[in-house]
This record gives C-alpha cells, structure tokens and sequence, in this order.
C-alpha cells in the first residue's frame, strides 16, 4: 500500500473512532491487589525487568524468613516496580506466573471489567510515556512512585471493543516489528563475521595475490633485526630476552611464499607498561590518556585529563604517531588503538595500557589489524588471560605468532582490508537507519492509538 494511503486511511479512522474516547483518570480503573501470602515461597517470586523488557520469574534467592509481607498475584494483573515504574519496570503478569508473589515494592492491580489491562500497560509505553512519571518519585534515598501519587493521571479510553480492537492492531504491528528487530540483529552478526573473516583471510595472506618481484619477509625480517641491533647500540632500546624459535609444531597455518613466521615483539622497538599517575581535569598540562578515552577506536583529546609527571619520565612515556596501545584488563582486554596524527599535542598513556612501537621496516596498520583478527584473539585466550582477574602482558605479547608479509605486500593488504572495512561500515549505517525508522513507526502506531500521532 502506498504509505501517503496509509496515512490517509489511518486519519480518517482516527477520526471516527478517536472521539468516543473519554478521559477516565486511572485510580478509577484499577484496585490495588493486597492478597497476603500465608506460605510464603522464595522460589515464586515476580521480577518486573526494566526497559518495557516484562515480568519473569526472579531467581531463587533463598529470602530468609522475616518480617517482609509477600502478596499473592494473578495472572492478567498490571503490575510495576515503584523505585523503577519511571525505567520501564511495568507489564502484565503472564499465565505462568498466576499465584506467583512480590512484596509491596512491586504492587499489582486488578482492572475494572471496561478497561483491558493491556490498554493501561500500552498507554504508559506510547511516546516513553512511563518516564515522565519520575516526577511522582517521593522519598529520600531510593525513591519510590506509590499508587495514590499517580491515581489522578487521566488516560483516553474508548469502549472495550475499541479498546480490543487497538491492541490487536499494535501486537500486529509489534510482531512485524519484532522480526524486523530479529533481522537487524542477524545482519549486525553478520557483518560482525564479514569484518573478522576479512580481517583472518588479510593475515593468511588470501586477501590480495603475492608479487614475486616483492623482497621477501626473511630478508625483511633480517633488515628489522639489524635495526633493532643498531638501536640497542645506540643506547635508544634495551636489550631484552631472546625470544623463543617458533616450532614446526606451533604454527597455527601455512603462510603463502614469500611471507614467515616471527613473534611480534621481533617487529616491536618497544613494548611496555604506561604510566601511573592520577588523572587531573580542567588542566593544561601533558594529557594522561586512559582505557575509557578510547572508544570505536577513537580518542576525544578535548576530555582527554592531564596528569602530573616528572620531566625525566615524559619522552619514556610520550605518545608519538603509529604508537599502538593494547588494553591490559578489563572490559575491553586486548582491544587496541593505533595513535594517529597528534600533532604537537603531548600525551603519556595511563598504566592500565601497555604500548607496542613499530619498527621502520614494519606497517603499522598491518600489525593493527593484526590486533582484530581471530589469530590474535585466539592467542590471547589460550595464553594471556588470566585464571583470576583477565589480563594481558608485555611478555605474552610478545610472544604471540605473528605472520609476517613483505612490506610492499603489508600496504597492499592494508588498503585492500581498509576498501573492505568502508563497505562494511556503509551496511552498518544503512542497517542501523533501518533499526531507527522500525523503532519510529512503532512509537507512531502507539501514539496513534492513543491519539497523539
């Protein structure tokens, strides 16, 4: 149906069926239920999830017996949660939680015989209707929205029918919605799986053919360790533990000609721990970059803090462009950022990131998306998380097997990997305008309903 039709039809049906709606305020359609339970049981307690998510089962928690007073609640009841009603703690008790209890902090209600329970639970839906409530929150410390303090709001109600007919009209359009949602979700896991199947074919050298005109990835990888050798001469670098052979019987997969296994702290000038200081806002100082400035593998430098730091230890510290940072340990363990153009902008990283500094003779991008693929995560879950609290190291990172390509082949990759990687993102886009232009025509069908379209 043309959608200028549709909008069309759905006005003049407003139109006709709008109008017999009248205000009835809502302590006048339902009773709050207060059925005391005399065998309490900790295993039939209601949960109201938040976000409009429903009521479900808690959990048994084993409530030790005492002085809290448990009520009996039936199946068809609207119920909410009275600290979290204004978060979307509210719906419609399900069959299957019929005889199930809550305390008083999540009352239920039985609903006059002209008014479907659900007509109630949709209203405070439309147009995220049930966070205007907030203002009826009293109490100090954890507030609360009791029945009496919103018993006034007026809410439009047709006749039962009407009333039926409506709901059937949303739970259509909810259930188109839900598919909908359901798909959106499929194609972000998917694209999900894209971007890492990118990513594992880059490092296995299938994203782009060899050159056999290319210098190959042995003769680099000597160039790199006479580089290395220069700078631990010079005094720039120390000279650390030789780095374990890699065994036949380690290697994850064959690589194509011309490229060779190596670790990756054979391609690293330097891989190390930041620095510990606190972090200082609203100051000019040399900027203290953390785990939570990073996000979607971008750094806002204008909320970046500062920190005080010696003078001695700054150039230890200082970020410079190409610089890649791993994060040590939580949330977002082994997730990385490759420091780009920060101009004259002077920045040390914090101590719960650890800094890996390419060598000349090695793409910095290359051990970028290294950092994204499978081969890397794998490694990090086989030996670098730990059996407590989950973290990364210095040492295991630069143990990890690294395939190493020739470097002209490493910028072919890159590119190759980047055309990919804006592709994807233009899906992305294109699929989240899809999941926003659902959520709108749901919002518009429920304000429809009730006559605020």
């Amino acid at each position: 149906m043309n959608s200028k039709i549709g909008v069309k039809l759905r006005e003049v049906w407003l139109r006709n069926h709008l109008v017999e709606m009248k205000k009835v305020k809502l302590g006048d359609l339902w009773e709050e239920s207060k059925i005391v339970s005399e065998s309490p049981n900790s295993d039939k307690r209601i949960k109201v999830k938040l976000n409009v998510n429903g009521v479900e089962k808690r959990p048994n928690k084993n409530d030790k017996t005492g002085a809290t007073k448990y009520f009996k609640r039936k199946a068809g009841q609207f119920i909410y949660g009275k600290q979290n009603l204004h978060k979307g703690a509210f719906g419609i008790i399900p069959n299957e939680l019929d005889e199930h209890e809550s305390s008083s902090d999540i009352p239920s209600f039985d609903i006059v015989e002209k008014c479907n329970p659900e007509w109630i639970y949709y209203y405070f839906k439309q147009g995220n209707f049930y966070k205007e409530l907030e203002q009826y929150s009293k109490g100090t410390g954890s507030k609360r929205i009791h029945p009496n303090k919103i018993a006034h709001l007026e809410i439009p109600l047709p006749k039962r029918k009407e009333q039926d007919k409506i709901i059937e009209k949303i739970k259509l359009q909810e259930n188109i919605h839900s598919k909908l949602d359901n798909e959106i979700i499929e194609q972000k896991t998917l694209l999900t799986k894209l971007k890492q199947a990118i990513l594992q074919e880059a490092v296995q050298g299938k994203l782009v053919s060899q050159n056999p005109s290319d210098e190959s990835a042995v003769e680099l990888l000597k160039k790199i360790k006479k580089e290395k050798e220069r700078l631990i001469k010079e005094g720039k670098i120390k000279k650390g533990k030789e780095l374990p052979a890699i065994e036949e019987d380690e290697i994850p997969y064959e690589l194509p000609k011309g490229w060779v296994w190596c670790r990756l702290g054979d391609v690293c000038k330097k891989i190390h721990y930041g620095y510990t200081a606190s972090a200082i806002k609203n100051s000019d100082g040399i900027k203290l970059l953390r785990i939570t400035d990073i996000q979607n593998n971008k750094v806002n430098w204008r909320q970046v803090p500062s920190c005080h730091i010696k003078e001695s230890e700054i150039d230890k510290y200082l970020l410079r462009r190409n610089d890649i940072l791993i994060a040590r340990t939580g949330g977002t363990i082994g997730k990385s950022y490759l420091v780009g153009n920060i101009d004259d902008l002077k920045s040390v990283f914090a101590s719960y990131l650890i800094r890996a500094i390419p060598l000349i003779n090695i793409n910095p991008n290359y051990i970028k998306l290294f950092l994204g693929s499978n081969l890397y995560w794998s490694q990090l879950l086989e030996g670098s998380m730990g059996t407590g609290q989950p973290n990364v190291n210095g040492v295991t990172l630069s143990k990890l097997k690294f395939p190493l390509p020739p470097l002209v082949e490493q910028r072919r990759i890159v590119e190759k990997v980047d055309a990919f990687m804006e592709f994807c993102d233009e899906l992305e886009l294109r699929v989240g305008e899809n999941k926003e232009g659902s959520e709108r025509l749901m919002g518009a069908v429920l304000g429809e309903s009730f006559g605020n379209g």
